[in-house]
């Protein structure tokens, strides 16, 4: 199963509502736990059903929250630590792939900053639309990351 883009979004809304997009791409208008919580939360939500499955979850939900806790209120810095993250996020979740496969996080971040920068979303109906883009964005970045068999015939494979 891949990155569960409607189990996100949900998670997305339960946590942060319409203010989830401010959120992610200026100052957040949570405290600092809140805000990594609550993104950590439903990174997490999407990212569980990607395979092969991993054992280090929870462990993958509390490095993106202690980065995410780096944040400072005073900086542009929110879309950035929210990238770094979720890079965490997949870099501790790569070795829980053990002992069937060798997991590989992907080579890069995600580009959530094509889906939350280019404009403030309108009032309405806008939270969905981006909180489906940028899942959609994460449901491309994590298959990119690779798994290899680990018995024979040492097969590599996409995240899927």
């Amino acid at each position: 199963m891949p990155f569960i883009v409607p189990a996100f979004t949900s998670k997305l809304d339960e946590n942060f509502g319409e203010n989830a997009i401010a959120d992610a791409d200026g100052d957040p208008n949570k405290p600092p736990t809140q805000w990594a919580t609550g993104w950590s939360d439903a990174i997490n939500a999407g990212a569980i059903g990607i395979i092969p499955p991993s054992t280090t979850h929870d462990a993958a939900k509390a490095a993106m929250k202690g980065v995410l806790m780096s944040i400072h209120h005073q900086t542009d810095s929110t879309l950035m630590t929210l990238q770094n993250g979720i890079v965490a996020y997949a870099g501790v979740m790569a070795p829980g792939m053990m002992p069937a496969f060798s997991g590989i996080p992907p080579a890069g971040p995600p580009a959530v900053a094509s889906v939350l920068l280019p404009v403030d979303p309108a009032p309405g109906g806008a939270f969905l639309d981006y909180a489906n883009a940028l899942g959609g964005v994460l449901a491309a970045w994590f298959p990119t990351g690779m798994a290899i068999m680990v018995p024979t015939p040492f097969t590599p494979m996409p995240w899927a």
